[in-house]
């Protein structure tokens, strides 16, 4: 009959980041389960959508009470929950916390195994938050975390350190679709361009550890061929921040960079990039990626860039598990998190931080060092890959 698995995070809300998050967690407890046969059920907030971008059962999963019934009897007959991945404990609203916690004390009370999968925590500064966190995660059966800050702030919230393992977030495991795919998508998105010949680039091969990995140059390249891709998302009041990118983007257009903005969460993120682009005076080689693409093709458009300046988490770490040098601009700790767990953090910006010419002076350094960082990223992609596919061995032990 086969094991059923209940997991709940952010999914089913339209965020490329976190529905990488899902594709990765069911791939890999199904790769990890062997024969054992695994059905998954997803609390969404489309069930539909879900269920049919990533072919399991779904259950509406609305605000506090709503669809309450529905949820209750779903955990009820599961025989593991897992909760996460994502930031699913921080304070961006007095109710985020207590909403996900009360799903994990459910389940706890029908007895089921509870694993936390790869979650970032933070920023918690609430009271309730604090004292729901220290009294309910000591009984969860299997807590990992996706980052060392994580594993911190909750032993500094009196979690044991015995019950937190670091991984990594289970979207270093995600895979690319084909180049051929991307590109007849482009095709449609920009008719009016030669996508074809453009990415059409020479690639050298590095090699480390019995891996090899197919990356282009940036020396190597005609000026005219190179890309960098954007991925911007709002956040406050963020005036200075769009101009000061529409500056730097200007002076890489006149460099001969073409610019690809890249938006992860469409429509919101669509906005941010059109903003940039009114302020540019040069906006002859300024493109946007105007289409609302699955996880696995906006990873491949990353990949295909030369330099990534990336805000949302997952593009940044689409760009850097493809080795591809990037700049951070570190809207929330944890974009700070994944340029430290890839040995980065000299190329990520606080967002006070952000003008031209830092922009422009961390561009030119990658300029310089493009295949030794291109190197640096292949050892820790690897690194974290592994660390990612161990979560799901871990939880699979809690399996009953």
């Amino acid at each position: 009959m086969g094991k059923n698995i209940v997991i709940q995070g952010y999914y089913g809300a339209g965020n490329t980041g976190d529905e990488a998050i899902l594709s990765s967690i069911i791939q890999n407890l199904q790769e990890e389960s062997g024969q054992e046969q695994l059905h998954f059920t997803v609390f969404s907030r489309e069930p539909e959508a879900t269920k049919r971008e990533h072919g399991v059962e779904s259950v509406y999963t609305g605000r506090m009470l709503s669809g309450m019934k529905q949820v209750v009897s779903t955990i009820k007959n599961c025989h593991l929950f897992v909760s996460g991945g994502g930031g699913l404990l921080q304070d961006a609203h007095p109710r985020v916390v207590p909403y996900w916690l009360s799903r994990v004390v459910l389940a706890k009370l029908f007895r089921k195994p509870v694993v936390f999968y790869a979650q970032g925590v933070g920023p918690i500064y609430r009271p309730l938050s604090k004292l729901l966190i220290r009294w309910i995660l000591p009984g969860l059966d299997l807590i990992t975390v996706r980052d060392n800050d994580s594993k911190e702030l909750l032993e500094h919230l009196g979690v044991s350190s015995e019950k937190i393992q670091v991984t990594a977030d289970p979207a270093f495991t995600l895979e690319s679709v084909s180049q051929d795919k991307i590109l007849s998508i482009m095709d449609r998105v920009l008719p009016d361009f030669d996508t074809r010949s453009c990415f059409n680039k020479k690639t050298r091969t590095l090699k480390l550890d019995n891996n090899e990995f197919e990356g282009d140059s940036v020396e190597s390249q005609d000026p005219s061929d190179k890309w960098i891709g954007v991925s911007l998302r709002s956040w406050g009041e963020n005036e200075k921040l769009i101009h000061e990118l529409a500056q730097y983007l200007d002076e890489m257009s006149d460099q001969g960079y073409k610019i690809l903005f890249i938006p992860m969460q469409y429509l919101p993120d669509l906005e941010v990039s059109k903003k940039v682009r009114k302020l540019m005076y040069n906006t002859e080689n300024v493109y946007l990626f105007d289409y609302q693409g699955s996880p696995r093709e906006m990873l491949t458009v990353l990949s295909m860039m030369d330099i990534n300046i990336a805000m949302r988490l997952h593009a940044a770490i689409f760009s850097l598990k493809s080795c591809v040098p990037t700049i951070g601009l570190s809207y929330q700790p944890k974009v700070a998190s994944v340029f430290d767990e890839m040995e980065q953090s000299s190329f990520m910006l606080e967002l006070e931080e952000i003008n031209c010419d830092q922009l422009l002076k961390l561009t030119g350094k990658i300029q310089d060092n493009f295949i030794p960082i291109q190197e640096k990223l292949l050892f820790n992609s690897k690194r974290l890959q592994g660390l990612a596919r161990n979560t799901a061995k871990f939880t699979l032990d809690c399996l009953t």
